[in-house]
């Protein structure tokens, strides 16, 4: 022991001393007993005595959880020819606390290749080990919220801040969940796609206009409401809270946005906005064609529907245009009159309310008006009162395939709405003075 230690130079000996790096001279046996360590060790608790008096061997102070792991893996190695060997493990210290040790052993070998004693260079890595740790927590608490994120309503944005007033938003980030609304993120990161793009055409220039203004402002964060388009052409309503980031010198570098889908929330909003507002209008009208114009235009206010007409019914059951909105004139034209032998009639005058896609009804009208209309839903509602069917109140989508339940149930109260006002019409000005209105439809065609 004597002559090893003697060969160990004292410079080398003071400078290990002062680092937390380890010096070992263990015999190449079980348990590996010590035949030197550095006397750093203390920073362990443990005295050099400890060891050099066989007190304690160098596997009594490696963690017991770890200690087969290292065996094995040693042996493994150094059966395999290894010189060297590093591995990763914790140690106990002589109070109790636990410490990651990066250990590398050199294996000394005579002329004859049998081993005369391993060299063990032991490094603590702790507070490494402590950092990789945090970072794996961090890691694991960012995945955790970011699935927490994607499996929510909630759609998270970051954009770059510009100073244009037109400015479109370049995104920084955005949540996977962003293809709720048929977009992928790889989309927006690649600028195929900046932000103000899906913003509905007609409130972009507001959305603008309200992010420089609290942005020069001075403002951290604020809300608005605003429409977006998917992918597929569908409007959805959205409520942003914008958060802005700034720099030192309070100049806006970036935009935090969390976007939550409230469409549902404003259709319900304008359903019963629309039910007051029609009910007032039936209550303070009595013109007729100017009613009938109304209704309709408020109607398609609801939104999902974005064209429709209205019919009456005359006293033979034809059904006869009175008014129409947002379809092209030739699709009004084959749709003017329905006849009592017609499709639609003979669909209205069940009195049932009717929800299809509208290639689904086999009309006999040209093929080509149908298929330049792109007409995808459609409700045909009649307009009932007191069991008798005065008309009809066809709605249609451009772009929605299917019509909600809350839409359904609204668009089936104004219908009973009107079949109410034209039954006091009637009262009030006669049949006959209301048949009127509709002479001026008997020329078009019939389906």
């Amino acid at each position: 022991m004597n002559m090893v230690s003697a060969e160990i130079n004292p410079n080398f000996k003071k400078l290990v001393s002062q680092t937390p790096v380890y010096v070992f001279l263990w015999k190449p046996e079980n348990n590996w007993p010590v035949e030197y360590v550095s006397e750093n060790i203390l920073q362990f608790g443990y005295a050099k005595e400890d060891f050099a008096s066989g007190k304690i061997n160098y596997s009594d102070i490696i963690h017991q959880d770890d200690l087969e792991k290292v065996r094995k893996k040693f042996n493994r190695n150094y059966k395999g020819g290894h010189s060297n060997i590093s591995l990763q493990y914790r140690i106990q210290t002589k109070s109790g606390n636990i410490r990651w040790v990066n250990g590398k052993t050199f294996i000394q070998c005579d002329e004859n290749g049998k081993p005369n004693y391993f060299l063990g260079i032991i490094v603590d890595i702790t507070d490494q080990k402590k950092r990789e740790e945090q970072l794996q927590e961090t890691l694991a608490i960012k995945d955790e919220l970011e699935s927490i994120i994607n499996n929510s309503p909630v759609v998270v944005f970051q954009w770059k801040s510009e100073s244009k007033l037109e400015e479109k938003w370049p995104v920084e980030f955005v949540s996977d969940n962003i293809t709720r609304f048929g977009y992928t993120s790889d989309e927006f990161y690649s600028g195929k796609f900046q932000y103000g793009d899906i913003i509905h055409p007609d409130d972009l220039e507001h959305v603008q206009y309200e992010l420089c203004k609290r942005r020069e402002k001075g403002h951290s964060d604020f809300s608005q409401e605003y429409r977006i388009i998917t992918k597929s052409n569908e409007i959805r309503w959205v409520d942003e809270r914008t958060f802005i980031q700034r720099n030192e010198n309070g100049e806006a570098v970036s935009y935090q946005g969390i976007i939550v889908d409230i469409t549902e929330r404003k259709h319900t909003e304008n359903l019963l906005h629309t039910e007051h507002d029609i009910a007032l209008l039936l209550n303070a009208h009595d013109d007729p064609e100017e009613v009938f114009n109304q209704v309709l235009e408020l109607t398609l206010n609801i939104g999902i529907v974005d064209c429709g007409c209205i019919y009456l019914a005359d006293e033979k059951g034809d059904l006869n245009l009175i008014t129409s909105m947002e379809l092209s004139t030739d699709f009004v034209y084959s749709i003017s009159y329905l006849d009592s032998t017609s499709i639609l009639n003979r669909i209205i005058m069940t009195g049932q309310p009717v929800y299809k896609d509208y290639s689904e009804i086999p009309l006999k009208s040209d093929f080509s008006i149908r298929k330049n209309e792109k007409l995808r839903a459609v409700a045909l509602i009649p307009i009932v009162c007191n069991g008798e069917i005065l008309g009809a109140l066809n709605l249609f989508s451009h772009i929605y395939d299917e019509i909600p339940t809350d839409v359904r149930t609204s668009i089936e109260t104004i219908a009973a709405q009107l079949g109410g006002f034209i039954v006091r019409i009637k009262a009030e000005i006669g049949v006959r003075d209301l048949y009127s209105l509709i002479e001026i439809n008997k020329h078009y065609s019939d389906i």
